[in-house]
């Protein structure tokens, strides 16, 4: 939170949109210290410049809860946006599977409930999840900012709404990076492995038309030359369009093509545009590029994943050399090996996806969560926090049963672990909760000690659990199946 005031209200002085060149010109070195996404430093600034306006006195960030409440107030609207998308994807999930359960009844379920009642299960996970609020409200920190973005990214995807999902990934990406890691291989792949082509199109429209827009007033300079490039670009298809049609030789063509020939020629003039004609991109080299070589190491901040393992128990550093790559004379260092894993796994979570989607089965809820559970899993350069966007999207598992359930609690567990881990110092734990129990911090300090990073080893395992549940049809479905097979 005091890092956050810093930098709201630099931007509050020099300007929001003057910052990142300020501090660019900073920092020659490129340590530029601050690494917010252009999003994520708005909702700063408006909550420092609030802040101002209501206490003109304040020199600096204090802990007040009345100071500090705009911004928990917004991790809790996350939050709920969070579970509401997965109530809403389970019950649609529940009710596609119904639909294509013709033979068997419904009293094969674990759970004789409506949909709406198993999603509600599912809602409530979510909700009142421990790593959602001790990271939203505890620590406080934005990592909930994530998961709402690409849960209803997916819910609209599987409605058939790509242009839409693509620009709520846009969005959440410009709120927090680390959203593109999994979310742009997932929606590509996905919609590929079913030769959908058209919904990759769609998608790709979204996200970099809503980026572009946001972005604007960095990449696109205000001017003559610019201006003209693009409108010529963009009003040349209504005219061909116009042209066209009103020839009684050729077929017309629908205007639903001119709609997305529009869209697409726009979003890529604006980003074409930029570095041609001296848009700044300090924005991405502070927000993105320098974020992810920030921290070097393979774990930092008390993860416990493989990547700890590997450190902490192995001695393992970043550069290590490990294997040498077979497309090349240099070796594979121990990062880059653990990204190729997370690489192959990603793409088996993507498959399960597909495969369960052309069943219309309900284990499409637990591979869709699979990304990002293996990301934390495996992936190097892993805070603490990170598991708790594979923890909440695992909520949706009690539309599947019962033992993905208590996989997806384990995960949030986990991830409520690893956050008191890095909460309670030496002086957090002794003041930690003393209203129920003087002693709280401190025994909940040597238990979270204890786990650190041994409890990587069930992690690794559930994960390895969840990712063959993944390919594992749902007990109804496949009895529904078999009834069918009989019937004929």
């Amino acid at each position: 939170m005091d890092n956050a005031w810093t930098w709201g209200s630099r931007a509050a002085r020099d300007g929001y949109f003057a910052l990142y060149d300020k501090v660019a010109a900073e920092h020659p070195d490129r340590k530029y210290e601050l690494d917010y996404a252009p999003l994520r430093l708005a909702v700063i600034t408006l909550w420092v410049k609030r802040e101002l306006i209501l206490h003109p006195d304040m020199q600096g960030w204090n802990g007040a809860y009345e100071v500090n409440r705009p911004l928990l107030l917004f991790n809790e609207a996350m939050e709920l946006a969070a579970a509401l998308a997965v109530f809403a994807l389970g019950r649609m999930w529940l009710l596609r599977q119904d639909a294509g359960e013709r033979a068997a009844p419904r009293s094969r379920r674990l759970l004789h409930l409506r949909p709406e009642w198993i999603a509600l299960i599912g809602f409530a996970l979510a909700w009142l999840n421990p790593a959602s609020v001790i990271n939203g409200h505890g620590r406080p920190a934005w990592d909930v900012w994530v998961a709402p973005f690409y849960l209803w990214a997916m819910f609209l995807a599987c409605a058939d709404w790509w242009f839409s999902a693509g620009a709520l990934i846009a969005i959440g990406a410009l709120l927090k990076g680390q959203q593109l890691i999994v979310s742009a291989p997932v929606f590509v792949l996905w919609p590929l492995m079913g030769l959908r082509f058209g919904a990759i199109g769609r998608w790709l429209v979204g996200v970099l038309l809503t980026a572009g827009v946001i972005v604007s007033p960095w990449i696109f300079p205000v001017n003559f030359r610019p201006v003209l490039l693009v409108s010529i670009a963009v009003l040349l298809w209504p005219v061909m369009w116009f042209i066209w049609n009103r020839l009684p030789q050729l077929k017309p063509i629908p205007a639903c093509w001119l709609r997305w020939a529009i869209s697409s020629t726009l979003a890529i003039s604006i980003w074409i545009v930029g570095p041609f004609f001296g848009g700044s991109f300090s924005w991405y080299e502070i927000g993105y590029k320098y974020g992810v070589g920030k921290f070097p190491a393979l774990e930092t901040g008390g993860a416990s994943s493989l990547a700890s393992l590997l450190q902490n128990r192995f001695g393992w550093r970043s550069e290590m050399p490990i294997l040498q790559s077979p497309l090349g004379n240099s070796p594979l260092t121990a990062s880059q090996l653990l990204i190729c894993i997370f690489a192959v796994l990603l793409v088996l979570s993507v498959i399960a996806m597909r495969l369960a989607e052309r069943k219309n089965n309900c284990v499409f809820l637990i591979a869709m969560a699979a990304p990002w559970i293996v990301y934390f899993a495996v992936c190097p350069q892993m805070h603490e926090r990170y598991l708790l966007w594979g923890a909440i999207a695992a909520c949706a598992a009690p539309a599947v049963g019962l033992g993905p359930t208590l996989l997806a609690i384990f995960f949030g567990l986990c991830s409520t672990n690893m956050s008191l881990f890095q909460l309670l110092n030496d002086s957090n734990s002794r003041s930690f909760l003393t209203d129920f129990s003087p002693t709280l911090g401190q025994t909940l300090r040597f238990f979270t000690r204890a786990t650190f990073p041994g409890i990587a080893w069930a992690i690794l395992l559930a994960t390895a659990v969840w990712l063959y549940l993944s390919f594992i049809p749902n007990r109804s479905s496949a009895g529904s199946e078999e009834a069918s097979s009989a019937a004929r």
